[in-house]
Formats: structure tokens, C-alpha cells, sequence
């Protein structure tokens, strides 16, 4: 979301208040402008050790999601353009087919 300027910080928490907070069984938050949602996770009752906050290595992302993958579990991946997480989602696509 990195098109929100000023109000980034206030909109990025909002997600919390949003999204099903019970149906996650990890949330892996990426780059530098995330830490509001974080905190609003967190303040909803999302324990922190469910939460890996990274700030900008895609590569140590790909590997903790890929850490605790399942093979039935679905990802959902919320981004700006911008952040290039479509390199994330490739290379778990790869991972996956050659599984």
C-alpha cells in the first residue's frame, strides 16, 4: 500500500479490524510501513508468535512461509505492487509443483 501516502500508518492498522482474524493459522507481514498492522493484530488478540514481521529480505520470507506450509494450507497475499511480492508468490509456486 505504499499509494497511501500520509495515511498509511492509520490504514494499515484498520486491516486488522477487517479480516478474520481466526482463520489464519500464521500472518506473515512484510516491509517497512507494516508495523501498524501489526500492533492492531496484536491489540485484537492475535498472539505474537503467530505474527513474523519481515522487513525486506524476500528470500527469508519465502523460506519461513515455505518452513510451515502444509499441503492443503491456502495463502493469501495482500500487497502494494510495488513491494515485487510477485517474486514471492512465484517462487512458492515453483516450490509447490515440485512437490
Amino acid at each position: 500500500m505504499l499509494e497511501l501516502g500520509t495515511f498509511s500508518d492509520e490504514l494499515h492498522g484498520e486491516i486488522a479490524t477487517v479480516i478474520g482474524l481466526n482463520i489464519f493459522k500464521h500472518i506473515f507481514l512484510f516491509g517497512p510501513r507494516i508495523r501498524p498492522l501489526m500492533d492492531a493484530l496484536v491489540q485484537k488478540g492475535v498472539d505474537p508468535s503467530n505474527i513474523t514481521h519481515i522487513e525486506t529480505d524476500k528470500d527469508a520470507l519465502i523460506e519461513q512461509v515455505k518452513a510451515i506450509l502444509e499441503p492443503e494450507d491456502k495463502i493469501l497475499i495482500k500487497a502494494s505492487n510495488g513491494m515485487g511480492l510477485i517474486e514471492v508468490v512465484e517462487a512458492l509456486r515453483v516450490s509447490s509443483e515440485q512437490e
